[in-house]
């Protein structure tokens, strides 16, 4: 299940169906009009798997295709957002049909989400090296036996496909793996304690976003005595700052410089129940989504949005200054795909 909520219809299917004729009819090839454009972009060949499509596309490309109705910001969708970094979209209906073995995996990914989300990224990043090899291989046999055959068009797209290829010292982008559409769909007013923590699906209305928010990942810091340098990556939103400089062993004097710190770009989004759904005579309930990355700017007040994420409980300190904290926690959702909803 999704952690907190339940199916849509009642019918204890799931959301297998959700309004686009997916289900148990799901696979791993393509089949629809998008995806049969891919396949004439991949040599004609119909059985190519279509993630391994999308692999493709991002190493020759840098970044993949989005689904039809996934949202991103401007800068993802035309390759021009985080250097290095490449989205894909992961179905998880077609994960959960795949295999019975697969049907684990996508519990384990709804239960535990912070953890299997990034082996799928280190996954696909090893899976991309060797595709990489692979391709490099095929197009390399194939130039030589169009220059044996003296077959001057096929020298030219196997020298073309060989140039669009990474060079094997090269370094790869990284893959952030981006799963929606999950069997069951979570309702705000239904998510409670248990649903910490856990990978859900949520549907509303936007009805705010805020400006830009710089996050810091990495800190940069100095040592005002001997101008030693020390990087620091953010661990769960806490700063390690080092005390004593290994150098002149002078204790608290380093100082953080800003403009060498490493920022993402975050973004505050705030989901309210559509009027259908709201019971009679009682108030829309929301919830705040926070974007990262490509998913800024990706949705504006007024769209229809299923948010995929990940439900967190923070504590709110009593006062800024000292580390005790209230008993009530601040609920979000750290979002990991948008999706549009239609209708």
């Amino acid at each position: 299940g999704g952690g907190g909520g339940g199916d849509d219809d009642g019918d204890g299917d799931g959301d297998a169906n959700n309004g686009n004729g997916e289900g148990e009819n799901n696979s791993l090839f393509p089949s629809d009009s998008e995806d049969e454009d891919d396949e004439r972009d991949n040599n004609n060949d119909p059985k190519i798997p279509i993630y391994l499509q999308k692999l493709e596309q991002i190493l020759l490309r840098g970044h993949s295709s989005p689904t039809p109705d996934s949202l991103t910001s401007a800068t993802a969708f035309t390759g021009t957002g985080r250097l290095g970094v490449s989205s894909l979209d992961l179905d998880a209906l077609h994960l959960y049909f795949h295999s019975p073995a697969c049907q684990r995996l996508y519990s384990w990914l709804i239960d535990y989400p912070a953890e299997i989300v990034p082996l799928m990224d280190i996954l696909l990043g090893r899976e991309l090296e060797s595709l990489r090899d692979t391709l490099r291989l095929r197009q390399e046999e194939r130039l030589a036996d169009a220059e044996a055959r003296n077959d001057t068009l096929e020298i030219e797209a196997a020298s073309s496909l060989l140039e669009l290829l990474p060079s094997p010292s090269a370094t790869l982008p990284r893959i952030q793996v981006r799963p929606f559409h999950l069997r069951t769909l979570s309702h705000m007013r239904s998510l409670d304690p248990n649903s910490i923590d856990n990978l859900l699906s949520l549907r509303g209305m936007v009805v705010r976003t805020s400006p830009v928010i710089p996050d810091l990942k990495v800190a940069f810091f100095h040592c005002s005595i001997c101008g030693e340098t020390d990087q620091v990556t953010i661990d769960r939103g806490r700063i390690d700052e080092p005390t004593q400089c290994p150098t002149c062993q002078v204790r608290h004097g380093y100082t953080m410089v800003h403009n060498r710190c490493y920022f993402s770009d975050k973004q505050m989004v705030r989901v309210q129940e559509t009027p259908d759904e709201v019971p009679a005579g009682e108030t829309p309930a929301s919830i705040v989504v926070f974007a990262y990355d490509d998913l800024v700017d990706a949705v504006r007040p007024g769209d229809r949005v299923e948010v995929t994420g990940v439900f967190r409980a923070q504590a709110r300190r009593v006062n800024p200054k000292i580390t005790k904290v209230k008993s009530v926690y601040r609920t979000y959702v750290d979002a990991i795909h948008f999706r549009k909803v239609v209708g």
